[in-house]
């Protein structure tokens, strides 16, 4: 009864490292980090094991040949004092099915499907032994980085790629770091550069326009009935604009000016140009207007700040 106890004592050790090495890699980083960050005693010892994941591979592999090799030499003893013959063979292969299926398969298993609770109960043991194979891990780890010089080096991948920051941003969202809100905005900001600015401006027939030769009565009119505080000017059609003018400059200064002296150049941006880069445009030249143009240098519609705003945290009634 001794031996069959050890044995199966050392099953569940080799068990034991089998699952850890799969519940490093399925752990929840984004829970983890929060976790330290609150000082949890287990989440601190995970963060410092995975500081160092060669390290930590090394020693559940050391773990699991350990626990194979005692666990088989226990049993091939036991039968050789029971005088079975070719007790070696007949260890391995009363062990070998059994191994892969408690102490390989199912705690793979378990420690996949609850590495967030299993991997937090057990960091403290795992801490343990990454200590008692220190010798060990520091040789396997020498011979592996040799032996890995010598091969070609991979480029590595690249730290944020576009779909392994929706992971994270959607690993947060579960957790609670981040509203929807917050999700949904993060998510509009991300296809801002595949966004053109055509998709977000107001097409040229819903924008109130002025003639450039409209008198001041006239122009005055326009701007009280829609109240915009800037209208873009237009010279002979509407796809021709000209200029915009700031109702402020209209008002404070002489209000019988004509429109080209008090307007100002138009900001144009073509109308495949990505939101994000607009933005920046509308930025450098300080316009809270932009007028998007097709390929001919046509007016085809206008945007404001406000619109592409509204293209990351939606719409805005108040302004």
């Amino acid at each position: 009864m001794s031996y069959l106890l050890l044995i199966f004592i050392f099953m569940l050790t080799e068990g034991f490292y089998s699952g850890a090495e799969t519940g490093a890699y399925c752990l929840n980083k984004i829970r983890l980090r929060f976790r330290a960050e609150q000082r949890w005693r287990s989440a601190l010892i995970l963060q410092r094991l995975l500081a160092d994941p060669q390290g930590l591979i090394c020693t559940t592999l050391i773990g699991t040949n350990v626990s194979v090799y005692i666990s088989t030499t226990l049993l091939t003893s036991r039968l050789e004092a029971m005088h079975v013959p070719a007790s070696d063979l007949v260890s391995t292969m009363c062990l070998s099915p059994i191994l892969l299926i408690f102490a390989e398969t199912i705690p793979k298993n378990v420690f996949q499907a609850h590495a967030d609770g299993v991997m937090y109960l057990l960091a403290p043991s795992l801490a343990f032994f990454r200590r008692l194979f220190a010798p060990g891990v520091w040789a396997l780890k020498k011979v592996t980085n040799a032996l890995s010089s010598r091969a070609a080096q991979p480029r590595p991948d690249a730290l944020f790629t576009a779909r392994r920051l929706r992971y994270f941003i959607d690993q947060s969202t579960q957790e609670g770091v981040l509203t929807p809100y917050q999700r949904a905005m993060t998510r509009n900001v991300m296809q801002l550069g595949q966004t053109p600015i055509r998709s977000a401006m107001i097409a040229l027939d819903d924008v109130v326009l002025a003639s450039k030769s409209a008198d001041p009565e006239e122009f005055q009119r326009i701007s009280t009935e829609r109240r915009f505080s800037r209208i873009p000017v237009y010279e002979d059609e509407p796809r021709r604009i000209v200029g915009v003018v700031n109702l402020l400059d209209f008002f404070c200064g002489d209000n019988g000016q004509e429109l080209d002296r008090i307007m100002r150049p138009p900001v144009t941006i073509p109308q495949d140009t990505p939101i994000d880069d607009a933005l920046l445009v509308l930025q450098q030249e300080s316009s809270p207007m932009g007028v998007v143009v097709d390929g001919d240098g046509n007016a085809v519609g206008i945007v404001t700040i406000k619109d592409l705003v509204e293209e990351i945290v939606g719409e805005l009634e108040v302004w």
